[in-house]
């Protein structure tokens, strides 16, 4: 690859892999230029869905690690129904206007999945009420290790949505913030 091609690659990819509510490792949730929300507003484009056809996905995803009350957590032990994975942080604008979305998704029978979120690069403070009142627990992830073990999601891809079929294989994943009719179609890919 030449010279040119390498640094237009870094030009154009580069801003891709700082998805999310942070950069540069500095965690501040003043800056929001990143995931182009605006106070109050999910975008209604699409940052970026993934739908995976079930004959093209990969190996099982295992994930282990322990909740905010200390239980150790694997989601091999949640297979058998699609499982919703959502990486969050308090700090994090867009996860506060996700929020409702997942809990109303968590707390609806009609929806065919289990969910965990993941407190990514988080302080571990107290999270404003409406991350801290979902439904279903979070691993934590201070480091970011858990999230990046995820195929597919950049580093610091916060809020991102990952959905697992029955069998623990990705089957969607959405880098941004979700509205209620992704959820819907990301949890309904996982059941086929």
């Amino acid at each position: 690859m030449s010279r040119t091609w390498r640094s237009a690659a870094v030009i154009v990819c580069g801003p891709l892999l700082l998805v999310g509510c942070a950069s540069g490792g500095v965690l501040d949730a003043s800056r929001e230029d990143l995931i182009p929300v605006q106070a109050g507003v999910l975008p209604d484009r699409d940052i970026e869905t993934r739908i995976i056809p079930a004959e093209d996905r990969g190996e099982p995803l295992s994930l282990l690690g322990q909740d905010t009350e200390g239980t150790m957590i694997d989601t091999v032990d949640l297979r058998g129904q699609p499982l919703v994975i959502n990486a969050w942080a308090s700090w994090c604008a867009p996860c506060l206007e996700e929020a409702p979305i997942l809990t109303a998704a968590a707390n609806d029978p009609r929806t065919q999945a289990q969910f965990l979120g993941l407190r990514v690069m988080d302080d571990m403070g107290e999270a404003p009420p409406a991350l801290a009142e979902l439904p279903f627990t979070s691993l934590l992830d201070r480091d970011g290790a858990l999230l990046v073990s995820i195929p597919g999601v950049p580093p610091r891809a916060i809020p991102s949505t990952t959905v697992l079929d029955a069998e623990g294989r990705i089957a969607a994943q959405r880098i941004g913030p979700l509205t209620p009719e992704i959820l819907t179609e990301m949890v309904t890919a996982a059941s086929q």
